[in-house]
């Protein structure tokens, strides 16, 4: 596994208007020290728009030398210049081999062990856990807890981010029992 460097916190954007919001929103996460950066894909973006909105942060994340991780297709994906790819639990089910090459970071959201193991076996870099606590997005899913998540950590050797419900004040919590830190949307604004 490569040595990533990776932060404590993971910031997973939101809504943005047009792509001066996004810059805003953006260079404010990146000054407040937060590195790394999934630009989530919203319901109304196009493919098109989705890859224009992240040539915007590829440049500033660049500027920054912040790592960016796009979750989108691997075929959109792979049209741009960003560090990585973030899928989701479900679109990693019928892979059988790491959709992108070692030199880019991949990341997964997971919901249990299972799909830990298999985000591992794929190689994964990173893996967004959730729900740690309740949260809106998940609300047919049972919170895991900061216990849960201890218990599948150990079973597990690659990175792993506390998500779902996550602030800042959870950092610590998240250290304790093992992650790599905490993944959070709540920073976006």
């Amino acid at each position: 596994m490569k040595d990533l460097n990776l932060p404590s916190c993971y910031v997973v954007s939101g809504k943005f208007s047009d792509h001066d919001d996004l810059e805003i929103k953006l260079r404010r996460i990146l000054e407040n020290k937060h590195p790394l950066i999934q630009l989530k894909r919203l319901q109304s973006q196009t493919d098109e728009d989705y890859k224009q909105a992240a040539e915007v942060a590829v440049k500033i994340c660049a500027e920054f030398k912040a790592i960016l991780l796009l979750a989108c297709s691997v075929e959109l994906f792979e049209q741009t210049g960003a560090h990585g790819l973030h899928l989701k639990s479900a679109a990693i089910k019928e892979l059988e081999e790491r959709p992108i090459s070692d030199d880019k970071i991949l990341s997964v959201s997971c919901h249990d062990i299972k799909s830990m193991q298999k985000a591992q076996s794929l190689n994964a870099d990173i893996i967004l856990l959730s729900p740690i606590k309740e949260t809106i997005s998940h609300p047919n899913l049972d919170p895991l807890g900061w216990e849960g998540l201890r218990e599948v950590k150990e079973q597990i050797s690659c990175p792993v981010y506390a998500f779902g419900g996550m602030k800042l004040e959870d950092l610590d919590d998240a250290l304790a029992v093992g992650a790599q830190g905490i993944a959070v949307s709540s920073l976006w604004k």
